[in-house]
């Protein structure tokens, strides 16, 4: 087991009754995620908590784990989760397998189903990782579907309504365990009122390309540059002639060609990441290799490759070395 990632306290092991189980036989993961922000695109995930339940409401696994998101963790008044505590976790991309199996095959369970679901989505397909998960259901929809009697359908209201106790709101493992308790209770009422459940169906993810045999990429010849190094590449400015580049991992253009451009369109091209470098370039932003895990020490701006031949199309004047 990984630093971090752990067994959740099980909730109650009470089993529903047959004719609920028989009238939603699904087998479910309860979720909760908590992140950096609210923009799935943009932010990452920090913390994640699953638990697995059977059509009879039986606890089957529990799981969670706190996730380094390569930056700083967001809003910690919320979630309570600092840098900190986050030093020696693994990233999303080391516990991507785990997560898709405890998903494969069951109703994603999420308060705000379509938040937690766009994250751990996001997530998956970041670290190329298939995914087999043909249903989310939302309780925020479901509560709406029973017409529960409470102010709000936020999930301390809910719980309350079921006499569910919150422990500690926002942090991924107490909401599951709360969640989970909340679901139970909604499908036993569901199933009395004879409601539907608001099943959403996904698409499965695309196949993930078979591994192919590793090659190292080409490495970048020295050529001198013509301009001097006007530091770090500063995210939303132009990138600046003699600004010191370093690329990482496979690349969609070859290698060599996008080392021939960036040389032409007058960057230093470095084979190696230090405190000088100004940017680097990589489609695999969470893996562990040495030039990452070096730019995320010394504070390397970084990113792909589709932004980085935005950022050569509109590349800057510099400061031609013999003036």
């Amino acid at each position: 087991m990984l630093p971090h990632t752990r067994p959740l306290d099980a909730p109650a092991p009470d089993a529903l009754p047959a004719d609920v189980a028989e009238r939603y036989p699904h087998p479910y993961a309860v979720v909760d995620v908590e992140t950096t922000g609210m923009d799935s695109a943009t932010d990452r995930v920090v913390q994640v908590a699953v638990v697995q339940l059977g059509a009879d409401g039986r606890v089957e696994g529990t799981w969670n784990s706190l996730v380094d998101p390569g930056r700083d963790p967001g809003p910690t008044h919320v979630h309570g989760i600092t840098a900190e505590a986050l030093r020696g976790a693994p990233t999303f991309a080391q516990v991507a397998e785990q997560v898709a199996g405890l998903l494969a095959g069951r109703v994603l369970v999420a308060h705000n189903a379509r938040f937690d679901w766009g994250f751990l989505r996001e997530e998956l397909t970041r670290a190329r990782t298939a995914f087999q998960v043909p249903h989310f259901l939302c309780t925020v929809t479901l509560s709406r579907r029973l017409r529960l009697p409470v102010p709000d359908v936020g999930l301390a209201a809910v719980a309350a309504h079921w006499g569910v106790v919150q422990h500690r709101a926002h942090d991924a493992v107490d909401d599951t365990r709360v969640l989970t308790e909340v679901f139970r209770a909604s499908l036993r009422a569901a199933a009395e009122q004879d409601v539907e459940l608001p099943l959403t169906a996904l698409r499965p993810s695309r196949p993930v390309p078979p591994p192919q045999r590793w090659r190292r990429p080409a490495a970048a010849p020295r050529t001198p540059c013509a301009w001097t190094d006007p530091g770090r590449w500063v995210p939303g400015e132009a990138l600046v002639q003699g600004t010191k580049v370093v690329f990482s991992g496979d690349t969609d253009t070859p290698r060599e060609d996008l080392i021939a451009r960036a040389v032409d369109a007058g960057l230093d091209v470095m084979n190696g990441v230090s405190r000088t470098t100004g940017l680097l370039v990589t489609n695999e932003p969470d893996a562990g290799v040495r030039k990452v895990l070096d730019a995320r020490r010394h504070g390397v701006p970084v990113v792909d490759e589709a932004r980085f031949e935005g950022l050569l199309a509109a590349i800057a004047a510099g400061t031609p070395k013999e003036a």
